[in-house]
């Protein structure tokens, strides 16, 4: 099927095809993995269990995840002296970005747990709503932005860097705990229903900068959706024909109830007491994928466009203007050549969730003190690593707080906290693993999640199971 994209549609057709990619990148909570008296620890911990017989989630107020994340820069190093008060220059932070950055964001929210255990035995159930994106971009798109093509002329600027990773899933997890011996095993097994994804299965795209300032980007690349025809998108079709659904209600519903696109995935895991002060842990999780079969649609393209730079001044002043996007219409209406020509087809995909491994120790200082150390890896275009180390104390039956610091994104000091407030059987607890967020204008990174569970039957009598590792 050949798919025509009128001319004026051209550039917002380009900047949606740089949002894609492979893989879904996946934020591991370094905090949040320690803290052994929560049921939401066994999501990086599938063997953790806490000294409660019961653990109850309630929808919408027992997890919630929030995680972003910029890699490039942070908003005050744009600062002349990093003094706000000072002017903005976007020169101090281009010249020391790398190749290629990014942008992330990941939220989960758990619709319901309820976790039970009895001797050595646990059982758990939970229902999770995860949403996951991640933006690249080259650097050198951003120099072409601020500085203009001078500095380009004669040069290529690669484009295949370009890309967001996003996808839209509910799980499903029946989770087993046992302890035999000096040993604790645990395991997930993680139903997955895809609501909407977004992948780049191959990019070359670049910009050729000619000695006359014209542009030719060239290259080809190929990019699957799924999920966004309840809302009367179908990227199989040309753009001039998307248009939303009339009943949004109804589309709405049809999205959140959609179970066509089916996953799985397993988390499995280990902990072993070596003495009675030091156990050492392992763990491998989200080793699994979602198969896309509802109303897929496939885009290829592979060809080169000539474009001529776009004059801002003339954009703006030698159009009679009834708004600023119509006069940019009428630049590309003059500049475009009439059609590019995609091809569109509608086969079914499959998105791998990205497997972390973890690898850690945990050492019990005092009776209610006790060192941790974690390292995880992430596989993302390559592997993400993070090094934790912490100490955590219960100072009474209500009370718990965990101070921990990570290596993470190349930069070595990333104070975290995690900390548990329990008053009859309401259980409140937050995790972050960079206390820096606090002053959002220095970080690069924050992630916090918090929520309140329903805890009963306190086991007694029993040294408390933990572990510290996924």
């Amino acid at each position: 099927m050949i798919m025509k994209i009128t001319k004026h549609k051209i550039f917002f057709f380009l900047i949606g095809v740089f949002l894609y990619s492979k893989n879904v990148y996946s934020q591991s909570e370094n905090a949040l993995s320690f803290m052994d008296n929560l049921y939401q620890s066994t999501y990086y911990s599938p063997f953790n269990t806490s000294e409660f017989k019961v653990s109850i989630g309630l929808p919408g107020i027992s997890s919630v995840y929030l995680n972003a994340r910029n890699s490039g820069f942070s908003a005050l190093q744009a600062f002349q002296n990093k003094d706000v008060t000072k002017k903005i220059d976007p020169s101090l932070v281009l010249d020391k970005m790398k190749s290629s950055e990014y942008i992330g964001l990941n939220t989960q929210v758990d619709l319901f747990h309820l976790f039970v255990q009895k001797g050595e035995h646990g059982f758990s159930f939970n229902i999770t709503e995860n949403v996951n994106a991640r933006f690249s971009y080259p650097s050198d798109l951003l120099r072409l932005a601020w500085r203009g093509n001078g500095p380009f002329v004669g040069d290529q600027i690669n484009l295949s860097k370009f890309a967001i990773d996003y996808n839209h899933y509910r799980e499903y997890a029946l989770g087993y705990y046992r302890t035999k011996d000096k040993w604790q095993f645990g395991g997930k097994a993680k139903f997955l229903f895809g609501k909407s994804a977004i992948q780049t299965k191959k990019s070359t795209l670049t910009i050729d900068v000619e000695n006359d300032y014209d542009h030719l980007v060239k290259g080809d690349f190929l990019i699957n959706t799924a999920g966004f025809s309840d809302f009367g998108i179908d990227f199989s079709k040309p753009l001039d024909s998307l248009q939303g659904d009339n009943d949004e209600d109804k589309a709405f519903q049809n999205y959140i109830l959609n179970n066509k696109n089916k996953g799985f995935a397993l988390d499995f895991g280990t902990s072993f007491k070596y003495s009675e002060k030091l156990q050492f842990n392992a763990a491998v999780s989200n080793l699994g994928f979602i198969r896309w079969k509802e109303k897929p649609a496939n885009i290829t393209y592979n060809e080169q466009v000539a474009v001529v730079g776009v004059d801002v001044f003339e954009v703006l002043f030698k159009n009679n203007l009834d708004s600023l996007e119509k006069g940019f219409e009428n630049y590309f209406d003059e500049q475009f050549p009439d059609t590019i020509t995609t091809k569109a087809s509608q086969k079914s995909f499959t998105t791998y969730l990205p497997v972390n491994i973890a690898l850690g120790a945990r050492y019990d200082l005092w009776k209610k003190t006790y060192a941790v150390g974690r390292v995880n890896l992430t596989g993302y275009k390559g592997i993400q690593t993070a090094v934790t180390v912490g100490v955590y104390h219960d100072f009474f039956r209500w009370f718990n707080i965990g101070l921990t610091n990570t290596y993470m994104y190349g930069r070595v000091w990333n104070p975290g906290l995690g900390l548990v407030l329990k008053g009859g059987p309401v259980q409140f607890y937050l995790a972050t693993d960079n206390l820096y967020a606090a002053h959002f204008m220095r970080t690069k990174q924050a992630s916090i999640r918090f929520g309140i569970n329903l805890v009963f039957g306190k086991i007694k009598d029993q040294e408390k199971i933990s572990s510290v590792i996924k």
